[in-house]
């Protein structure tokens, strides 16, 4: 019976054992499981917040844009768009009325220097005709008196000149 008895409580004693040591192993590989569990819901819950965030910033950007197209934003959006139209078909209209009288001073500027160049060349003509009665008499033309009547900065030939020389044709008659 004492071998019985120590048998029976050796036999106790390494099934504690055991079981001491299959406890062991299944804890840590328990720990081990739940230290993944938790790292892998850190991981979720991070990227939940950062999920979170990211609706928040697309339910901002989608506020602002539904105050910003209802319909008294797109009336007054239309409505400024047609006053700048507007401003800008006032401003093309007065550039055309600036180009007008433009055009108009041109065509003014050129009818007087037609003018004055066909003045110029009835004085040129009259300055020949002179030239040429006073060499018929025999004056020299280094003496010709007509010389010097055209102004050189207007390009017209002054009164003075002209009557200086109908008095030298008139005497030359």
């Amino acid at each position: 019976m004492g071998d019985v008895v120590t048998g029976g409580i050796l036999g106790f004693v390494l099934s504690v054992l055991v079981m001491c040591v299959l406890w062991f192993l299944a804890t840590r590989r328990m720990r081990e499981q739940h230290r993944r569990e938790v790292a892998r819901y850190d991981e979720s819950i991070i990227d939940l917040r950062q999920e979170r965030a990211e609706d928040k910033e697309t339910n901002r950007r989608l506020r602002h844009e539904l105050a910003a197209n209802t319909p008294d934003r797109l009336l007054e959006t239309a409505t400024r768009a047609e006053i700048d139209r507007d401003s800008a078909l006032v401003e093309r209209d007065q550039a055309l009325e600036q180009l007008d009288l433009v055009r108009k001073d041109l065509a003014s500027a050129n009818h007087r220097l037609t003018d004055r160049e066909a003045k110029l060349r009835e004085y040129r003509e009259a300055l020949k005709e002179i030239r040429m009665s006073l060499e018929a008499q025999g004056r020299s033309t280094t003496a010709d008196p007509a010389e010097g009547l055209i102004d050189t900065d207007t390009g017209e030939v002054p009164s003075e000149a002209l009557a200086a020389a109908d008095q030298a044709e008139a005497a030359a008659d």
